[in-house]
């Protein structure tokens, strides 16, 4: 099935030609490899669709709601399956400084504020098949007086820790050597991390055979017969 009929239900959201270049950004969305840009899109459309196509392309006014919604309901959707609504914020390091909407943002992976770009992802979860499908992707932006504010907020709280003598000197303090586990302890550190992996992933296989009934009849129902 060519990969345009995916995308015939959306007929009465955008026209033709943009559904005709939809059906090829996607398509070379799953072929292409690493991160995608406009200038790797149009190197693995086939001359399909050149670099200022795209660019004309996302200029428009496109209903990516309605549209994410409209594909998840006509392909994905399952009368039988329960679904719940959710929602998570993803940070991406990012080089630059012309960048849009690029600032210090929280990562969870790393740990540690970071500089690049945030995005609110919200979705819908299958509860029987364990799978999410985001349908709404939105960028944090900050405006101006945002960034002046946490400006401020980082500025009072290193003055306050001035102030109380609690800010640790930089570097590695003397005599401490670069190494502070042996090679043994690091040794077993490891075998202990990877029987907690074999652990959960034995405990992920289990649930997956027999899920709980009681759990599941928890679970909100968003859609229904």
């Amino acid at each position: 099935m060519e990969i345009l009929s995916f995308f015939a239900s959306c007929s009465h959201l955008l026209n033709r030609t943009s559904i005709r270049h939809l059906a090829i950004i996607a398509q070379a969305m799953l072929t292409l490899s690493g991160r995608v840009t406009i200038k790797g899109l149009s190197r693995w459309t086939q001359g399909r669709a050149s670099y200022r196509t795209l660019q004309r392309f996302y200029a428009q006014t496109v209903p990516w709601l309605a549209l994410s919604v409209k594909f998840f309901e006509t392909h994905l959707f399952d009368a039988e399956t329960e679904y719940i609504i959710g929602g998570d914020t993803t940070t991406i390091t990012k080089a630059g400084k012309e960048t849009h909407g690029l600032d210090r943002f929280f990562s969870g992976v790393l740990g540690q504020v970071v500089k690049g770009l945030e995005f609110n992802v919200f979705f819908l979860i299958s509860v029987n098949e364990k799978k999410s499908y985001p349908l709404a992707v939105e960028q944090t932006v900050r405006s101006e007086a945002e960034k002046a504010e946490l400006k401020k907020q980082r500025e009072e709280r290193r003055k306050r820790s001035l102030k109380k003598g609690t800010r640790k000197p930089r570097g590695r303090p003397k005599g401490v050597p670069n190494k502070v586990c042996k090679e043994g302890r690091v040794f077993e550190r490891n075998v202990a991390s990877q029987r907690f992996i074999e652990e959960v992933v034995r405990f992920d296989q289990a649930l997956c055979e027999s899920p709980a009934p009681l759990f599941r009849r928890a679970l909100r129902t968003l859609f229904c017969r």
